[in-house]
């Protein structure tokens, strides 16, 4: 399991935009949609963390996100009281109550986990895109992964890895 970020996060709502920032720095996938699968689950489950978790301004929320093969796990955790997940019945009319509903929709799985934080995690395919060719110093050709981003730089506290490429089977 390679750690590829693990950040703590301000307990406000910008930490929403900071940890959808943080993810710029995976690779990209070969599905778009899988990009914006991820973004969406991380949003809401940062986002109950600012709205639900009773959080004090030195508490802080945390995102890791680690690979295994084809699969990324995502662990949002605050120091918050912590919940029993269920399937309550949600009105058509009610603004909120769905994010649970839309990470278990999207994601293979998903659970949470209390020990001393309350560690909300789920699991998702990240097929990264193909490597494409890339013309070399005088006109040489070769495989190797594009760059798929210009460097935005690196949000404080965020670990990128690995660097070391892997072939997946």
């Amino acid at each position: 399991e390679d750690v590829l970020i693990d950040l703590m996060l301000p307990p406000r709502l910008e930490a929403v935009r900071e940890a959808r920032r943080a993810l710029g720095a995976l690779p990209p996938p070969a599905e778009r949609s899988a990009a914006l699968d991820l973004e969406l689950c991380v949003s809401e489950l940062v986002t109950n963390c600012v709205r639900h978790a009773r959080l004090g301004e030195s508490d802080a929320i945390g995102l890791r996100v680690t690979a295994a093969g084809p699969r990324l796990r995502v662990e949002v955790s605050d120091p918050g009281p912590g919940f029993a997940p269920g399937p309550g019945p949600v009105s058509t009319t009610a603004p909120g109550g769905r994010g649970l509903r839309i990470v278990g929709r999207i994601s293979h799985r998903w659970g949470v986990r209390i020990d001393g934080r309350t560690r909300v995690w789920f699991e998702m395919d990240w097929a990264p895109a193909p490597a494409r060719a890339i013309r070399g110093p005088r006109g040489a050709a070769g495989l190797r992964a594009a760059p798929a981003r210009r460097d935005r730089g690196q949000a404080k506290g965020v670990v990128i890895g690995p660097s070391r490429s892997r072939s997946r089977s």
